[in-house]
């Protein structure tokens, strides 16, 4: 038995020795101290259990974290007060502003600023003439309120705010965006006319190099992008420019071929805007082609675009040209329907031109006036014939 020990102990008992003797014992060494004794015996050494409690205690006072800092929440009218404006209870609102525990002890424009933002968004014209009468704001927050009221098409909202001393043309600290671009964007026509008759100016852009694609965009361009027909009439009969340039020299016709708002597109040209503006590289015409709209291309052709189906965009693949990228893009027979567009807007407009000739060249002679304070006899007659403007009208009229 004491050969198989290698120790020449007797064996260990069935439970074992537990604890840090037996692991020295089975390392082989002599007898086992007990661990009591060997942190006792030297007292403050980096081994002993008091140095080890006090290293410990000093680290955990050292890493002990902070309390964070209580969250300030708004009080709880407020958050009341929000909840019923979204709700539109009026009467609620005005009780609440006009009670003894709210006159005079709060500031309106902190504690019911985001208030009037929720009722002019959701379009309680009445509970906006309550927060303005107990004394909120209007252009608080560079007129937050009414830039919501007009993203949301809230007529009324808009109207209670302009009638409480609302700026029409209030513009974002950051973008410079007004109610009239928010309006035109959505295609709201009752908000643009009524800030139109309040003021609004119709050719204000945005901020020129911090709007992104956006950039020095007015109105029109927004109404244009949208294919809001209505909005792009109404604000070219209050002055818009038709042909009023972005930062990047796009004009409303282009930004609307772009996009392939036709209805908008074809109404700008009878207008008269300028057709061989361009886009990102590519011309009015050019745009239709790439958009496959046969009837767009036959009618600018008809009007004097001209169509380079051999041009190039920066953005094209493989430096393609135009026409390379229709058959690529469609099929031969879109690209035969789209060159058959561009035969049949020639053939229209030499019709034109020659239409032009003949209107211009009619003239006619007034009746005879006689002047009866004049001692001539002879009466006097006059040669008329139409104004250019009228001869383009009459030609297009057929469009």
């Amino acid at each position: 038995m004491s050969s198989r020990s290698g120790l020449g102990s007797s064996p260990p008992s069935r439970g074992g020795t537990r604890g840090p003797s037996a692991a020295s014992s089975r390392r082989g060494t002599g007898a086992s101290i007990p661990s009591r004794l060997t942190s006792a015996s030297k007292p403050g050494t980096a081994g002993s259990t008091t140095g080890s409690n006090k290293k410990g205690a000093s680290s955990k006072k050292k890493k002990k974290k902070k309390k964070a800092k209580p969250i300030l929440e708004e009080p709880k009218f407020v958050r009341d007060l929000i909840m019923k404006v979204n709700l539109g209870d009026a009467e609620w609102v005005r009780n609440f502003l006009t009670s003894p525990e709210y006159i005079g002890k709060y500031d309106m424009n902190q504690t019911a600023g985001e208030a009037l933002v929720q009722a002019a968004a959701k379009n309680h014209g009445n509970i906006v003439q309550i927060l303005l009468e107990a004394g909120a704001n209007p252009n608080l927050a560079n007129g937050k309120a009414l830039q919501r009221a007009s993203l949301n098409g809230a007529v009324e909202a808009c109207e209670a705010l302009l009638n409480g001393g609302g700026d029409p043309n209030c513009a974002s600290d950051f973008a410079a965006y007004v109610p009239l671009h928010y309006a035109a964007q959505v295609g709201s026509l009752p908000v643009v006319r009524v800030l139109l008759d309040r003021g609004a100016t119709v050719d204000l852009p945005c901020h020129a190099d911090q709007c992104g694609p956006f950039n020095g965009w007015n109105a029109l361009h927004f109404a244009a992008d949208g294919g809001h027909l209505p909005v792009v009439q109404a604000l070219l009969d209050a002055g818009a420019q038709i042909d009023a340039p972005n930062s990047n020299g796009d004009t409303p016709l282009s930004i609307a071929a772009e996009r392939g708002q036709w209805d908008v597109l074809r109404w700008l040209v009878a207008a008269g805007a300028n057709i061989h503006a361009a886009r990102r590289g590519l011309s009015v015409v050019q745009w239709c082609i790439y958009r496959a709209s046969a009837p767009s291309v036959q009618f600018l052709v008809s009007y004097g675009a001209h169509p380079a189906l051999d041009g190039r965009a920066m953005w094209f693949p493989e430096s393609l040209t135009l026409k390379q990228v229709i058959y690529q893009q469609f099929s031969e027979s879109v690209y035969d329907e789209i060159d058959l567009a561009i035969y049949r807007g020639g053939k229209q407009a030499l019709e034109r031109e020659a239409k032009k000739k003949l209107i211009a060249s009619l003239q006619w002679e007034t009746a005879p006036v006689f002047d009866p304070y004049s001692f001539d006899t002879t009466p006097t007659t006059q040669i008329r014939s139409f104004p250019p403007h009228i001869v383009a009208m009459i030609a297009s009229y057929e469009m």
